[in-house]
């Protein structure tokens, strides 16, 4: 078996993160999933990403991370496949969403 813990602080050596952005253009959702969100973000912003590309600025509103990539793919899975799952994460998250509404053309940053 093999150790996620790093070697002095008993925490994972590498972390996956499940994210959700959204867009100041059109309001609009995106979920993703990587093991350096700072980049990602960045990539999103500079429309590296089909996904995103047409929707710059994109805030970062929310991201979950996980020890085990694996955790992280399946979370990513069922919040683009399963709206119940999507419905209830804007749920728990409805005040910053309402929030980023309100702020259009300002870019969140990480980090």
């Amino acid at each position: 078996m093999v150790s996620l813990l790093g070697p002095s602080h008993g925490m994972p050596s590498v972390m996956f993160y499940v994210y959700v952005l959204k867009s100041a253009a059109d309001d609009s959702i995106y979920v993703g999933r990587t093991d350096n969100l700072k980049r990602r973000f960045e990539e999103h912003n500079k429309g590296k990403s089909k996904s995103t590309k047409f929707k710059t600025p994109l805030q970062l509103v929310y991201y979950e991370a996980y020890g085990r990539e694996a955790d992280a793919k399946l979370r990513e899975w069922n919040l683009k496949r399963h709206a119940g799952a999507m419905t209830h994460l804007k749920k728990r998250i409805r005040n910053v969403l309402r929030k980023a509404s309100h702020v259009r053309g300002s870019g969140s940053s990480v980090g």
